[in-house]
């Protein structure tokens, strides 16, 4: 793995795959994921942590050469996971509708995916700072599709800033300012990658985003 290269990997859930091999997967998933499945009452939330550990698991072993029982998770200060004795190793995991998105690289980062979908324009005018809304509302001969883009591309750009940080839910959206034209947050030396798969927008936050690898 390159310093600094920000590998993507992405997966759909196939929800009938894992409901038929339920048992003999659940049994091959990393301690940690098993012991956060069991927890979980909806299904969908069951298959969508299945595949999410899956991918971890594929990606350990290609890169780490990490066997699903040697993958122990702890967690930073904030909260963040990481791979016992692997700190060089950063990885960051994303989930929405069907889709589970998986950034890693040597250095700190953080990832968002969404669905697209109509969304309440009130939250955007909530959440987000003046400019940003500006941006998202755009001119009036935009369609709703148009506009939906764009509030997805600035939510994701702001969710990735708070995985990428570790501050999570803790820091109002409102309190810091993302450039969706320039890709950066305003203030901080982070940029952005930004993309769209299927019907999914996305956002990668890091100092460095000029090696950006897609796997699929």
């Amino acid at each position: 793995m390159k310093n600094n290269t920000i590998n993507i990997v992405y997966r759909n859930v196939d929800k009938y795959f894992l409901e038929q091999s339920y048992d003999s997967i659940f049994e091959k998933l990393y301690p940690a994921r098993r012991q956060a499945i069991r927890k979980l009452k909806n299904k969908n939330a069951t298959y969508v942590s299945m595949t999410a550990g899956l991918l971890l698991q594929e990606i350990a072993m290609d890169v780490l050469g990490l066997l699903p029982e040697k993958i122990l998770i702890e967690k930073n200060e904030h909260g963040k996971p990481f791979i016992q004795g692997q700190e060089n190793f950063k990885y960051n995991i994303s989930h929405s509708g069907d889709m589970v998105m998986l950034a890693y690289s040597t250095q700190e980062l953080g990832a968002d995916i969404e669905k697209l979908r109509d969304k309440d324009i009130r939250v955007a005018k909530r959440c987000f700072c003046k400019s940003e809304y500006d941006y998202v509302i755009g001119s009036p001969q935009d369609d709703d599709k148009a506009v939906a883009e764009r509030f997805f591309r600035v939510w994701t750009m702001k969710e990735a800033y708070l995985k990428y940080s570790g501050k999570g839910i803790s820091v109002p959206l409102s309190s810091f300012e993302v450039d969706a034209i320039y890709k950066c947050v305003k203030g901080e030396t982070v940029k952005y990658y930004t993309g769209k798969v299927d019907n999914y927008i996305y956002a990668i936050c890091a100092e460095d985003v000029s090696d950006v690898r897609i796997e699929n």
